[in-house]
């Protein structure tokens, strides 16, 4: 997703980018991004003072116009990640176009059993209906703010109709939505 957006041309000064992932595919699995996109990263971990660094440290690179990647979670990345998860995923998962949230469908961004684990597949084994559900509510914004366009509070939705109490887009839905940092800590900035 982020060279989806690298791809369309969002203007990124730098990447803090996510240490889960990061645990899986390593530093190495970022570098093409800071190669093809001449885009500064730091991994980083989710806790506050993980974050912070990370912001200080894409800061310093900033500041130098130094293009490289940093591994901030440093305790949990290692620069091959976990080869053996890198393994099950190849041996168990194809490469598939996904629909995202607010960004639509974006090609070879999600993951999808291989026929071959077709059985496992939960609806091969139950009768389940996925209900298709819009896009985004009205009036959400959220894709514009996922792509650095707007800032939350320019959404009509946000802090009124949406809060993390009743998220309405995908930004406010989680802890690390972008709508929801800022609406917790936006405050702080005037």
């Amino acid at each position: 997703t982020v060279e989806y957006l690298l791809r369309e041309g969002t203007t990124l000064n730098g990447l803090i980018t996510p240490g889960h992932v990061s645990t899986i595919i390593g530093v190495r699995g970022w570098e093409y991004l800071t190669r093809e996109y001449k885009v500064p990263q730091v991994i980083s971990g989710f806790e506050p003072i993980d974050v912070l660094l990370s912001i200080l440290m894409l800061l310093k690179m900033l500041r130098n116009e130094e293009i490289r990647i940093e591994n901030e979670y440093t305790r949990a990345v290692k620069y091959k990640g976990n080869e053996e998860a890198q393994k099950k995923i190849e041996e168990l998962f194809e490469v598939v176009d996904a629909k995202w949230r607010a960004l639509g469908v974006i090609q070879r961004s999600g993951y999808s059993l291989k026929d071959k684990y077709g059985d496992y597949e939960i609806s091969n084994i139950y009768d389940v209906e996925v209900e298709e559900l819009p896009d985004l509510e009205r009036g959400c914004r959220c894709g514009e703010v996922l792509r650095g366009l707007i800032l939350p509070t320019e959404c009509p939705l946000f802090g009124r109709v949406c809060t993390p109490r009743h998220p309405v887009g995908p930004c406010m839905v989680s802890f690390e939505g972008t709508c929801q940092i800022f609406y917790k800590y936006g405050s702080l900035y005037g």
